[in-house]
Order: structure tokens, then sequence, then C-alpha cells
């Protein structure tokens, strides 16, 4: 169930915990997804993300998580 006053989320990161140097906001909605580009592969990455409602406040700071971005090679297949 979601809050009618929450217009989106800011999904904020950084390279040292506690200490997010980018963000990206993300509207409203149950299936609401994003991509983040310009991620360093191998670099270790912290992600926190905060609730915003229709006259601009933030929720406070929701659980630090972490993750280090891989790529995914593909196979070539040949004809």
């Amino acid at each position: 169930m979601t809050d009618p006053e929450i217009i989106g989320y800011r999904l904020c990161w950084g390279t040292a915990s506690q200490t997010y140097t980018d963000s990206v906001f993300i509207a409203g909605g149950s299936t609401a997804e994003t991509t983040i580009s310009g991620l360093t592969e191998g670099q270790l990455y912290y992600l926190t993300m905060v609730a915003i409602d229709n006259m601009d406040r933030e929720s406070l700071l929701r659980s630090e998580f972490k993750g280090t971005p891989r790529l995914i090679r593909l196979a070539v297949m040949e004809l």
C-alpha cells in the first residue's frame, strides 16, 4: 500500500558508508524502477532511499545497503 502524499523516492549512493555523493529521483508507484548508469565495475557502493512527499519533504534515511556492480558477460554464438 502506498501513502497518497508520497510522490516519489530519492535513491542515494556513494563509495563510503553514510556519504552519499549521487542520487536519482524515482517517481512514485509500486512498480517504479530505475537504472543507475556510470557506476564503476568492481567498486563497492553504499545506497539508501528516502521518501518524498507532496510538500517536497524527505523522510529520514532508510537502512543502508551495499553492492558491487558486475558486468554480465554473454557467450557469443557462431551461426
